[in-house]
């Protein structure tokens, strides 16, 4: 064999060894390049999720503190004797329903009850209520929301007032 052609053997063979070394180490770059890219989206979707949680932990806990969950609803009944003739008195009961949330409110039933205790009668206790005074004697008991209604609704921020005028005996 020829100087000449050993020399361009191993040429040949130096440049082949260089081009397949280039070749993995360019592969070995491009699975790392990859590998570091899955990484770093892991990080990404784990820093994401975290981050979700914290924020959705904060609001939780504003919304407790606020208490956005419950009704802002103050209910309210004023009564009030508008004529009197004869021992009887025309009376009227107001029903003041006062939204201060910021949710509508739907109302399916008020009931008006109505007891008294008469002149003969003796002041006692309520059995099994403490010191809460009994009446005994049903006056009526009346369902305020009109007939045909299932049901009445008051907006945010808006004061809903229902009138129950009736006739009582003194």
């Amino acid at each position: 064999m020829e100087p000449g052609t050993i020399i361009s053997a191993i040429s040949v063979l130096a440049t082949s060894s260089v081009a397949i070394i280039g070749l993995l180490l360019s592969e070995r770059r491009h699975r790392e390049q990859i590998e570091n890219e899955r990484k770093s989206r892991e990080e990404q979707i784990a820093h994401e999720r975290q981050a979700r949680e914290e924020e959705l932990t904060r609001e939780i806990k504003r919304a407790e503190k606020h208490r956005e969950d419950m009704p802002l609803f103050q209910f309210d009944m004023e009564v009030g004797v508008v004529y009197k003739k004869d021992n009887k008195y025309l009376v009227e009961f107001r029903v003041v329903l006062d939204n201060r949330g910021n949710v509508k409110q739907d109302i399916k039933s008020i009931k008006l009850r109505l007891r008294s205790v008469n002149k003969e009668d003796s002041l006692s206790f309520w059995s099994g209520r403490g010191s809460r005074v009994e009446f005994p004697h049903k006056v009526f008991e009346e369902e305020i929301i009109p007939k045909g209604y299932k049901f009445i609704f008051v907006e945010p921020n808006v004061k809903q007032i229902l009138t129950y005028t009736t006739i009582l005996d003194s």
